[in-house]
């Protein structure tokens, strides 16, 4: 990985159970806080020039996945905010 990073999230790579809604679900992928993990080690030690989240698709039947994919772009922002200060 490269010192400056261009983050994109195809949240496909969430297991159903975190993100239900999306293009491909992938059944053993990232559980919530394993993901950001991940993504909180990578913007504190490289430099983020942008960040994108794809692939959530809407479900009538339940708002699960927008509620989620909004709180991890909100997480993403704050460790973002974090590492300015």
């Amino acid at each position: 990985m490269t010192d400056t990073v261009y983050i994109t999230i195809d949240v496909d790579g969430f297991d159903p159970s975190v993100i239900p809604a999306t293009g491909t679900p992938q059944p053993g992928g990232f559980m919530w806080y394993e993901a950001l993990d991940l993504f909180r080690e990578v913007i504190k030690h490289k430099k983020i020039v942008a960040v994108d989240v794809v692939e959530a698709c809407q479900r009538k039947a339940d708002t699960i996945t927008e509620f989620n994919v909004s709180k991890l772009i909100y997480r993403l922002m704050g460790y973002l905010a974090l590492k300015k200060k």
